[in-house]
């Protein structure tokens, strides 16, 4: 009998190896990713590994900060309340300010703000090297609570054109829906 529990994710991983490299690299230069694959096929069990694997990185470069967020696990999913989760995340590493919610398409600029705020403290404790990097089990599952695609719109902004996109990343995974997303958002 196997000892590997397939409901219990990240119990005995093995394997990709060389991936969970490649994605580690890429993140150190910058870049993103999106692991896309069938259900029950191990891409929750990836992340897990990969935030093991973050938080054991010996560089003199990059202090990697790696935070796992489950949008299936989120009660209410709304673009303030995707932003809050991320602000929130932050608070597993230092002390936060609360979060004060902003509606009326203002979410994206309010979570810029709650960010200022925190940033000496990260520089402060991680000297100036740090990557958060966003390990988002399940994010194709968010397009089916929202409006609209303004989110990862801002998603997008955030990673690569804010005054922040030098020091967060995300991994996220998805099954085919994540695809469709990506193409559409960019």
């Amino acid at each position: 009998m196997s000892t590997y529990n397939v409901n219990k994710p990240g119990n005995l991983f093995v394997g990709y190896q060389r991936l969970r490299r490649e994605i580690i690299m890429g993140l150190c230069n910058g870049n993103s990713y999106s692991i896309i694959g069938g259900r029950r096929c191990g891409k929750t069990s990836i992340l897990v590994q990969l935030e093991k694997d973050l938080k054991n990185v010996k560089s003199d470069i990059n202090q990697f900060i790696p935070l796992r967020i489950s949008i299936s696990e989120m009660e209410k999913i709304t673009p303030n309340r995707m932003f809050e989760t991320f602000y929130k995340a932050v608070g597993k590493y230092i002390t936060i300010e609360k979060w004060s919610s902003q509606e009326n398409d203002r979410e994206y600029s309010n979570f810029i703000k709650h960010l200022n705020k925190v940033q000496p403290e990260l520089d402060k404790k991680f000297s100036q090297k740090w990557i958060i990097v966003y390990l988002i089990d399940e994010l194709d599952a968010a397009p089916l609570f929202l409006s609209n695609d303004r989110f990862f719109h801002n998603l997008r902004h955030f990673l690569m054109d804010s005054e922040f996109c030098h020091h967060f990343r995300i991994v996220a995974t998805g099954v085919n829906e994540l695809a469709k997303l990506i193409k559409h958002s960019g």
